[in-house]
């Protein structure tokens, strides 16, 4: 019997991902050195293109060699902007607009006096740089036992997630919080900043996996988006994570006769293409 296989509806590079891109390759026009704090996109092949490019890539400031420093998709904490503009380097910002939402949202409860608790990886750049808007009296978990931790919570909380996260986890979480911290004159505050791409990325990837016996879920593993992906379908049915289409054997699709292909959102289109015609030929 034939393989039937399916891409999800919404697959490909996301909008914040591509308006990243597609600032970097104008920079690069007019530019012989492109420097970049950190990758500009979570996606490893993605970010081989861009170094064959000239791209360089920065973690220190010290390291920048140029005027100019791009910003990457998934932005920066204020120290380090702050730090860019008293070394006088021009700043090109391709940070994602609903990272920016994220930022302003952590920034508001800071300067309201809100204790801020970003529901995320912690040690994700995303993460990392919006707890830096929110200033001193925050922190970052997906964990609600961390936050039991703490012998008083303060009266005046402000919630919200990383970009990426899933939507359904983010709400059970804000439930544990509210139960947790809820007492005369508290107040807690709920703000959604998870990405409008990514509710209907994971909605497509929900459905593909009902449909389908497995589905390949293709990004890097550095891609807070393509994990969740991959736990979102594994929750339905048989997932597995690859990069290209190199990483495909037919020992991992054998017995399957319905198979489904989801992307993470700075999966590009050759990524995609790749792996669904080395479906195809299995």
């Amino acid at each position: 019997m034939n393989k039937e296989i399916r891409k999800a509806q919404n697959i490909g590079l996301c909008f914040g991902v591509t308006c990243a891109l597609q600032a970097v390759h104008e920079y690069a026009k007019d530019h012989k050195v492109i420097v970049t704090w950190g990758d500009v996109v979570h996606n490893s092949l993605v970010m081989d293109g861009l170094k064959q490019m000239g791209v360089q890539v920065v973690a220190a400031i010290n390291d920048i060699k140029s005027s100019h420093i791009i910003i990457p998709a998934h932005g920066v904490s204020p120290n380090i902007i702050q730090a860019f503009n008293e070394r006088r380097i021009n700043i090109i910002d391709t940070t994602c607009p609903f990272v920016c939402r994220a930022q302003k949202t952590a920034s508001a409860y800071g300067k309201k006096g809100f204790f801020t608790i970003v529901y995320g990886d912690k040690n994700h750049a995303e993460v990392k740089g919006i707890l830096g808007w929110s200033g001193e009296r925050s922190l970052a978990t997906k964990d609600i036992s961390e936050l039991k931790k703490i012998l008083n919570l303060p009266l005046k909380i402000g919630l919200l997630s990383q970009t990426t996260q899933k939507p359904s986890d983010f709400i059970t979480f804000c439930q544990q919080v509210t139960e947790l911290a809820y007492t005369k004159d508290s107040r807690i505050y709920i703000t959604d900043t998870i990405c409008h791409d990514i509710r209907k990325r994971q909605q497509a990837a929900s459905e593909l996996a009902q449909w389908a016996d497995m589905v390949v879920v293709i990004g890097s593993p550095n891609s807070a988006n393509t994990q969740n992906l991959l736990q979102l379908c594994s929750s339905i049915t048989h997932a597995i994570q690859v990069e290209k289409a190199a990483d495909l054997i037919a020992d991992m699709v054998a017995g399957y006769q319905k198979i489904g292909v989801a992307a993470g959102a700075s999966t590009d289109d050759a990524a995609i293409n790749g792996v669904y015609e080395k479906l195809k030929s299995f």
